[in-house]
């Protein structure tokens, strides 16, 4: 998971990049992103019960990568962005989210554009706690004693976030080179033991900020 998400972040980025100096003639109002960074994230009452049971606590630092396509209708723009993220804890940890968001092109200072986002989105978030040291036999780790628990936490998330962009007058071109934002979930989201009936389960709140380089286009 953790070669995977550098890859594939590390291979947006750079596409991104590329893309932005290959733009199409044809003129049309898309504006395109892929973002690599980090992102802060909450599961202190989750880390609180691994804590209480002698399990490694889930790293709040995160990996993160996304791709993003927004559609521009004077003065508001619309947009989506898929981002996925993961960590570097024994706990093969993976996060997926995805937003929608309003935003504007309005707010310039000479060539540098500071572009406000407000968005909606839903985050799904898979933790596999792993508990070391434990013995059996095979048939009983496959029956009853399990070294490797998935626990789900899935919720609606508010996000606001500026992207800045440069502009480059000669060519009608917005460059985005920078995000930075904040999540916040709608309700307290309780983990839950996956495809199983588990009570007493904790609840964390998303809530947590992330930064991220972006790469792209917007004609």
């Amino acid at each position: 998971m953790k070669t995977k998400l550098l890859a594939v972040s590390t291979l947006l980025f750079v596409t991104g990049f590329a893309i932005g100096q290959e733009v199409p003639k044809r003129k049309l109002p898309l504006e395109i992103s892929f973002a690599a960074g980090f992102e802060h994230a909450n599961f202190s009452n989750l880390n609180a019960r691994l804590k209480m049971q002698g399990l490694d606590k889930q790293s709040a630092f995160l990996m993160s990568g996304g791709v993003g396509i927004a559609y521009r209708t004077k003065p508001l723009i619309i947009g989506v962005q898929h981002n996925i993220s993961g960590d570097f804890s024994d706990n093969d940890f993976s996060q997926n989210y995805l937003r929608f968001y309003l935003s504007t092109n309005t707010i310039s200072f000479g060539s540098i554009i500071t572009a406000p986002e407000l968005g909606i989105g839903y985050q799904d978030t898979r933790v596999h706690v792993v508990q070391s040291d434990m013995s059996g036999t095979f048939d009983d780790f496959l029956q009853t004693r399990a070294n490797r628990i998935r626990v789900d936490q899935r919720g609606a998330v508010a996000d606001v976030g500026i992207t800045f962009k440069r502009f480059v007058k000669e060519r009608s071109l917005y460059l985005p080179f920078f995000r930075v934002g904040y999540k916040h979930g709608l309700h307290p989201g309780k983990w839950q033991v996956a495809n199983a009936e588990a009570t007493g389960a904790p609840a964390d709140r998303v809530r947590g900020f992330y930064a991220q380089l972006t790469a792209g286009f917007g004609r």
